[in-house]
């Protein structure tokens, strides 16, 4: 199976004062011909369709011509995500009613939808569509969804199993296991990043992040960061 994986469209952005959606509607024509030259099967769309959770209305509609391309015209499905830039409720309004036309479109964590599957000769593919998510938003998550005792400081801690420990049941690949591991290894990475960018000052750090210094400090403890080089 073929897929076409577009992402950070960043649609509406404006660089020094100039609207870059002439140059992003030339861009996105680029790519329907590459889709149509190379016989793809789907489309993955994989966040920061837009450039700002409120955008213009250029960039909608520009975003609006370019799915009604991929879609009605060379009709292929599509599944999309929010982004970090994106507005997760208005990019996943009317999801319920789009993906009657494979169109498929997440904008909020959902952890009962299912996948997205699609079939060709070789078999069937399921697409796990993730959009981006806060990290303290995931950590409520996925305490909710493990131990009903876990300890509300340690959102990634799901407890002992009702089952003496035996995971084999849900498998460790699951998708409950996939985003916990990924949200570790997200949660790492900003913070990582942010220390380069502030020489490792904890206090400015916090700040970047918009978290406290103290729960800072928690995560680094718990992720094996130390404070200082």
């Amino acid at each position: 199976m073929r897929l076409a994986h577009l992402a950070d469209l960043h649609l509406g952005r404006v660089f020094h004062a100039n609207s870059l959606v002439e140059d992003q509607a030339h861009a996105l024509a680029q790519a329907l011909d590459v889709m149509r030259r190379e016989g793809v099967d789907a489309v993955l769309l994989a966040g920061d369709l837009y450039d700002r959770a409120l955008p213009g209305r250029e960039a909608v509609r520009l975003l609006d011509w370019f799915l009604r391309e991929v879609n009605e015209s060379l009709g292929l499905p599509v599944v999309a995500i929010a982004g970090n830039h994106d507005s997760a409720d208005h990019l996943g309004f009317g999801a319920w009613m789009f993906r009657r036309e494979n169109l498929h479109v997440r904008g909020r964590m959902d952890p009962d939808a299912p996948p997205v599957r699609f079939a060709d000769a070789h078999g069937a593919v399921d697409i796990y569509p993730l959009p981006y998510v806060e990290p303290e938003a995931a950590r409520e998550w996925l305490v909710a969804e493990g131990d009903a005792d876990a300890d509300p400081d340690d959102g990634l801690d799901w407890g002992d199993d009702d089952d003496d420990g035996d995971d084999s049941a849900a498998g460790a690949g699951g998708l409950k296991e996939q985003v916990r591991e990924a949200t570790v290894r997200l949660e790492r990475e900003m913070i990582v990043r942010a220390l380069a960018q502030t020489g490792h000052n904890v206090t400015q750090t916090a700040r970047l992040l918009k978290i406290s210094r103290k729960s800072l400090q928690i995560k680094m403890k718990e992720l094996g960061l130390r404070e200082t080089t």
